[in-house]
């Protein structure tokens, strides 16, 4: 069993006021950003960047998918998982990983 800390991501909106695209850390409580109606999750999206690592994932009807970025080794990650969601409880099934280049 794993778990995702999720201090430091934000939620991507697609009326976003930030022109750049760019995330903020939010060092607060990731809880006031989780939405506690299970439909409300599907087809939000979270990043975040820490230690030269940018994470992106995607909520999807049933399945989430993790893609990352590694600046220090210049590598791209796409991670599928199955997922299900009653809050404030996140689980996840990994489906497939694949390392790009």
């Amino acid at each position: 069993m794993g778990g995702i800390l999720a201090t430091g991501c934000v939620e991507v909106y697609d009326g976003d006021e930030d022109s750049l695209g760019a995330s903020r850390p939010n060092y607060g409580d990731p809880f006031k950003e989780l939405p506690t109606n299970s439909a409300l999750i599907i087809g939000s999206r979270w990043r975040g960047y820490v230690d030269g690592f940018a994470l992106n994932v995607q909520f999807n009807t049933t399945d989430c998918v993790f893609s990352g970025h590694d600046y220090n080794t210049n590598k791209d990650t796409l991670v599928k998982y199955t997922y299900s969601f009653k809050y404030p409880t996140l689980k996840l099934t990994l489906q497939m990983t694949l390392p790009l280049h």
